[in-house]
Formats: structure tokens, sequence, C-alpha cells
């Protein structure tokens, strides 16, 4: 009997999520990916591919504070959720820095809103293309250097890089940028994956990107697919502060038979 095909699909694990100096460190996501690494190297015989993403942003953004101000021209804190309320009407806490964008804005809230996609949420700037912060971390790095040294084949994904719209899942935007593709759906990245037996995931942050992520393969690949997802629970952490976020997609992973596994037992 042939050996299954597994795909290995790592979600952002860049330095400002994994490294705890990093501007977004995700809490644990620096065991995370020692814990992921350590797997890969042992079992790299039986990864046939690996699938890594990358959020890639510019510095001013939809979702930094740079992008917002209030009437006194101050900028959002970071983590601040700015609400449909809080940006219509003459008292509006928050518009635009720049005139053009502030009836994009609200339409974008909006949309947020009408998709039941997350409230918007101020992030600290974070993987900003050409800097520490975007790389991919260490000792990962090392790990897939060693595994193209065998010949097996690693695909990149960046995504983010429309500074108006969030992109949390790997495979679509938040909202869909008229115009640009790289927010609409990914349809090469889910023909990858549906190409294989196995999908194992992991990567940062498990509230956000993984979650959205996943949600959206199945959203596009539909439910027949996963029976063959493992999510590696002990390879991607949550962000603090947005735990509901994580329980509703771990329930409704374990609702679809998605099966959860460790690193150490994921083969």
């Amino acid at each position: 009997m042939s050996q299954l095909k597994t795909l290995l699909l790592i979600v952002d694990p860049q330095n400002d999520f994994c490294d705890p100096k990093g501007a977004l460190f995700v809490p644990g996501a620096d065991h995370d990916i020692f814990r992921l690494s350590n797997m890969i190297e042992k079992h790299r015989d039986k990864i046939a591919h690996i699938e890594l993403t990358l959020d890639s942003h510019h510095w001013v953004h939809i979702a930094h504070p740079f992008f917002w101000i209030n009437e006194k021209n101050e900028e959002p804190k970071p983590f601040t959720q700015i609400r449909l309320e809080d940006v219509e009407g003459d008292t509006a806490k928050w518009r635009a820095r720049f005139p053009k964008y502030r009836d994009y804005a609200i339409n974008y809230i909006k949309k947020l809103n009408q998709e039941q996609r997350y409230t918007l949420t101020i992030w600290p700037p974070h993987c900003i293309m050409g800097t520490w912060g975007h790389n991919i971390c260490y000792p990962l790095v090392e790990v897939l250097r060693h595994y193209e040294e065998t010949f097996n084949t690693i695909h990149y994904t960046l995504k983010g890089s429309n500074p108006l719209t969030e992109h949390y899942s790997a495979i679509k935007a938040e909202i869909v940028h008229t115009g640009d593709a790289s927010t609409d759906v990914n349809k090469d990245l889910l023909e990858h994956i549906s190409n294989y037996d196995s999908v194992i995931i992991a990567g940062e942050a498990l509230s956000h990107c993984v979650a959205n992520t996943m949600k959206d393969i199945i959203k596009y690949l539909g439910k027949g697919v996963c029976s063959k997802f493992i999510i590696l629970e002990d390879a991607s952490s949550n962000i603090p502060g947005f735990e509901n976020y994580k329980e509703q997609f771990l329930n409704e992973m374990k609702h679809l038979n998605v099966r959860m596994a460790k690193t150490t037992d994921c083969f």
C-alpha cells in the first residue's frame, strides 16, 4: 500500500509573532516553533511538501495606528477595536488620517459587519516587508533549509500587502479589494491543498490567521476535506484577549471531525 501524501501548512511563522522581541509576539509561539521544528527534522521524510504563508504589511495599513486619527490628531493605541459607531456621524471618534480614504474606511467597517468578519482591531505595526519582523523565525528557518537540501519543496504565499484590507486567512482577505486579485480567493493554494491525502496545519496565531485560513479552506473545498486535516495544538498559540475566538474555532473544528494532535503524535 502506498504511503499517504502529507502536506504541512505553516501559517505566518515570523519573528514579529514568534520571537519575544517581536512587535506582535504571541505568548507561547517561541515554544511552538521549537516543537514544530523538532517535528519537521524528525519526520521530514514523511512530509511530501510544505506550504508556508507570510504576513506581509506596509507601515501605513488600515489595521495599524498611523492610518487613523481622532479630533486631537491622536492615533489609536494598539489593540483598540474600531466599530461602526466609532467612525460614523458628526461625533465620530476616529477617522482616516488621509481624507481620500475617509468614506472608504467607513464602508470597510460596514462590510466587515455585513460579512460577519472580525471587528477591526488596530495592531502594533508588524511583519513590515523588508524588516527583521517579516523574516521566518529561528530555528525554523534553519530546519526549512535542511528540508530543501533533500530536494523537497517549499511554496511561499505572501498575504496582507494591500494596505486597505486585513488578510488573516491565507485564502482570502477580510474584504476583497476591487482590482487587486491578491485579496481574492487564492485558488492555487486551494488546489495545492486538495492534492494531498493528509494536511497538518500549525502557525500563528490560532485565534486569527490559523482559524480564518482553516475556515476558508472548508468554505471553498467543502466539509469533505475536514477528515484529512490535523491541527497541531502544541504548535499554535492564541493572542491574549481573543480566547473566545480560539474556543469558538476549536469547537467548530471538533464538530466537523478535524483531528487535534501534538507534534509528538501527528504521524
